[in-house]
């Protein structure tokens, strides 16, 4: 009888821990679309929009797919060349918001310069972020994997498509003072002198499902910054240069011009090269979750 008890008691504790290991992103649902995210796509029209939560977190599951890296546009965004990721991975569809980060924990030295809760969490340096995204079992994306959940195999120049809407996105409008009037747009008002919601813009979303990529904030990625690293990546998977000075950061922000959403445009760590790490009021993030780690 003991001995049956311990059985029991083995058998539930194993079942229990499965439960809560699989969690609502392992839903039959889940696992067909994974399984048709590892068999890759060759176009945008391929694959629809699949969110889940996964701890707390709205996430997109992002397919296995090549796409065209990089623009003509400028030196640092040439030259235009072929990436492809081999697996599937999760993005947050929202930059993380201040609630989310103090909700979760999040450790970092100085305030957002905008608190408001459902506001993304800005003033922060590399190490808060990626330890932030560590603690949830991820890391900061990639500038691939940042630049393909945007721009998918079609390589759209913008979340949307291949023309810039002032109506879709956070960026340097008429209301915005911070950064003088070389960055701004009198022709348009997006209703923000700063940041706004991380879900405030529903129209500035990839064909993955992940909104505010062109606008907002600025967002960190895991690569050291390169002006010529294109010329070297490597096809499948690259991970950026091994070493550096900067970090590179990704997408447009509130305090930006119209060209700076481009979702090719590469942008750095605003402050001198150094070995400090810097922080800005127009940089957030979003963390990714690698293969198996859903």
């Amino acid at each position: 009888m003991l001995q049956r008890l311990k059985t029991l008691l083995v058998v539930g504790i194993t079942m229990a821990m499965a439960s809560c290991m699989s969690g609502p992103a392992q839903s039959a649902e889940t696992l067909a679309r994974i399984d048709q995210a590892d068999q890759g796509i060759h176009s945008n029209s391929d694959w629809s929009p699949y969110t889940t939560q996964i701890d707390g977190f709205e996430m997109a599951l992002v397919p296995a797919g090549c796409f065209e890296m990089g623009s003509v546009e400028l030196a640092i965004e040439m030259p235009v060349h072929e990436v492809c990721l081999t697996g599937h991975y999760w993005i947050d569809v929202y930059e993380i918001s201040n609630s989310q980060f103090q909700e979760y924990d999040g450790a970092a030295e100085d305030d957002s310069f905008v608190s408001l809760p459902d506001h993304p969490r800005e003033n922060i340096t590399f190490s808060e972020a990626a330890a932030f995204c560590e603690r949830r079992g991820g890391k900061l994306p990639t500038e691939a994997e940042w630049e393909y959940a945007g721009r998918g195999p079609d390589a759209l120049l913008y979340p949307w498509g291949n023309e810039f809407d002032s109506a879709r996105l956070n960026y340097c409008d008429q209301n915005c003072t911070e950064f003088g009037p070389a960055n701004r747009d009198e022709s348009a008002n997006d209703g923000y002198a700063q940041s706004s919601p991380v879900d405030a813009f529903p129209g500035d979303v990839s064909w993955v499902g992940a909104i505010g990529m062109a606008g907002n904030v600025h967002e960190m990625v895991s690569d050291w910054y390169s002006p010529s690293y294109y010329s070297e990546s490597p096809r499948e998977n690259p991970t950026g240069p091994e070493a550096g000075k900067q970090r590179t950061v990704r997408g447009g922000c509130w305090g930006c011009p119209a060209d700076g959403s481009r979702l090719s445009y590469r942008h750095r760590s605003l402050s001198p090269p150094s070995s400090e790490e810097s922080r800005s009021i127009v940089t957030g993030f979003r963390c990714i979750l690698p293969v198996g780690d859903e």
